[in-house]
């Protein structure tokens, strides 16, 4: 009896021995399966470089060749031209006390604050204390090419690349000069710009060890007033309509005239004896010249200031601009690199006065 429970318990260890040692060999089989089944796995912020093939987010490219097409002078304008900049800040902006001269990127109108500017992949100065860059301290002449990444970027560079970025990538390996002069005057008078870039470099990274390269920008605007266009040279518009006898304004203008209109009060009795107030206004000035000063506008018997013809639509810009970029090869597989840049702007933009107010004398003089 002994004997059989005995050799019935070492059948039934050596049946689970075998049972453990078959399931751990398909364990391990499966597991070599696993391991050559090699899966993709897609990591939100990997800074890992990928070929454009791989890229999932939208990045447009605009090489050298395509912004020679464009005719632009400026990065500014070429930004301008991308349908997904919407928002951002102008020269023209800084007509009439904003804009604070620079012009700046902003991908769908989300904010200039939230749109990140890169030079060759890594950061410049900014010229705000939010983090705006002025393109203008980038010359057209430097650029290789432009990326603009138009998704949300914040989870790989921070909130800054909320709205998306743009790199612009400088030359490198030039190994010619090249110059470049365009002049622009519309037909009538005002707002020509002249426009001078140069760039040039020696060096190939790949044979000689180095690359330099050089660029510089030279842009005059001239001053666009208001008064120089039809559509601008005035602010005070009449227009009739059929229920109303006396016409009717589209008015952007102050009473306060230069020289001032007079508004006299007095007082006078009716037919029942009683005091009436009576105001009259008019312009010395038009009464004794039968016209209105130069900036205003007749309305009735009064002048008013009209604003608009004082203002500009583009503002007087002088823009110097010089880019060198630099790289060595330090090692097989390291690379440094050298960028500076130095910009000179000069932006004149003009306001319109500011009107005072009215200013009563004593009756009793």
């Amino acid at each position: 009896m002994l004997n059989n429970k005995i050799t019935k318990a070492v059948r039934l260890a050596i049946a689970f021995g075998a049972a453990s040692t078959a399931m751990v060999s398909a364990s391990a089989a499966a597991q070599g399966a696993e391991e050559e089944k090699v899966e993709r796995i897609e990591v939100t912020g990997s800074a890992i470089k990928r070929t454009d093939l791989e890229g999932s987010l939208p990045v447009q490219v605009i090489g050298a060749a395509d912004i020679a097409k464009t005719g632009v002078t400026n990065v500014t304008d070429l930004i301008q031209q991308l349908p997904a900049m919407q928002g951002f800040t102008t020269s023209a902006d800084s007509v009439g006390g904003g804009g604070g001269g620079i012009s700046t990127a902003s991908i769908h109108d989300i904010g200039e604050s939230y749109t990140l500017v890169l030079l060759n992949g890594r950061r410049i100065a900014p010229a705000t204390s939010g983090g705006t860059v002025n393109l203008n301290v980038i010359p057209v002449s430097a650029i290789k090419q432009v990326e603009v990444l138009t998704d949300g970027a914040s989870a790989l560079y921070g909130s800054d690349a909320i709205a998306g970025v743009v790199n612009f990538i400088l030359k490198d390996n030039v190994d010619v000069t090249t110059f470049s002069a365009r002049y622009d005057r519309p037909q009538e008078d005002g707002g020509s710009t002249f426009t001078f870039n140069v760039s040039t470099g020696f060096g190939d990274l790949d044979r000689d060890g180095f690359s330099l390269t050089a660029a510089f920008t030279h842009e005059d605007q001239e001053q666009l007033k208001a008064k120089q266009r039809k559509f601008g040279q005035t602010g005070i518009l009449s227009f009739e309509h059929p229920d109303f006898a006396d016409p009717l304004y589209f008015f952007n203008g102050s009473g306060n005239a230069i020289p001032g209109n007079a508004r006299i009060r007095y007082q006078t009795r009716n037919a029942d004896g009683e005091l009436v107030s009576t105001q009259t206004t008019y312009n010395p000035y038009a009464n004794k010249t039968g016209a209105c000063a130069q900036d205003t506008s007749a309305i009735g018997a009064a002048c008013w200031f009209d604003y608009t013809s004082t203002i500009e639509l583009v503002p007087e810009n002088k823009l110097d601009s010089v880019v060198l970029n630099g790289l060595f090869n330090v090692a097989d597989d390291v690379t440094g690199f050298a960028t500076a840049m130095y910009t000179k702007t000069a932006m004149t933009a003009r306001i319109a006065p500011y009107p005072t107010g009215f200013f009563n004398l004593d009756m009793s003089l």
